[in-house]
């Protein structure tokens, strides 16, 4: 997988982000709008209409992203939005991550096999293109979908809206803003190897 960014028009000192893999890319871009923006482009897919899927998976292989991902899973399965180390009692931490949790439930955020589904915000619920993050073995596959031709703008990609006002997944926007926050901190020009990297392809070489 390559990392590549771009400056950031809407945002001085912001990078569009960019993985590719083969014919897909997976872009990441912080809208003048102030909400947060994930794209798949496919070029096997000459037209994207209703019931069209693309898949995109993150591996160890670049395990800070890896890692990203893996935090978010973490963070939105577990329904621990908030920081940490935030000054809070630890009771009224779990209780509101009991909360959150619910609320991800109630919401279809996240289903009984742990996999998180994240429909756009800008349509009405179940209509818009979604997101769905799957945990499997060393990595994460993240499939989008066309659910509605009649919400579905084909620009070639596959997309989802994460606003930051008025989600109907409040709170666990922040989850996906953290994301995007460390991912401005990689470097791919200055990228240095992890130690997970080098085990996991040390594991598929065998």
């Amino acid at each position: 997988m390559e990392i590549t960014r771009s400056i950031n028009p809407s945002f001085q000192g912001d990078y569009i982000y960019y993985l590719s893999e083969g014919e897909k890319t997976l872009k990441f871009l912080f809208g003048g709008n102030l909400d947060l923006y994930i794209y798949l482009y496919d070029k096997s897919l000459k037209e994207i209409r209703e019931g069209d899927k693309s898949d995109f998976l993150i591996t160890k292989e670049q395990y800070a992203i890896y890692s990203l991902f893996e935090e978010l899973y973490e963070k939105i399965n577990t329904g621990n939005v908030f920081s940490d180390d935030s000054n809070i009692f630890e009771y009224t931490n779990n209780f509101n991550n009991e909360r959150n949790l619910r609320t991800a439930i109630e919401k279809g955020l996240i289903n009984y096999n742990d996999e998180i589904e994240w429909y756009c915000d800008n349509y009405p619920m179940g209509e818009g293109d979604s997101l769905k993050i799957i945990k499997e073995e060393d990595q994460f596959r993240l499939i989008f979908e066309r659910h509605n031709d009649k919400y579905g703008e084909d620009f070639g990609d596959l997309s989802i809206r994460i606003c930051n006002s008025g989600s109907r997944y409040l709170p666990f926007n922040i989850c996906f803003m953290n994301l995007y926050n460390k991912l401005q901190k990689i470097d791919p020009d200055n990228y240095q190897m992890h130690i997970e990297e080098y085990l996991y392809k040390q594991k598929i070489k065998k």
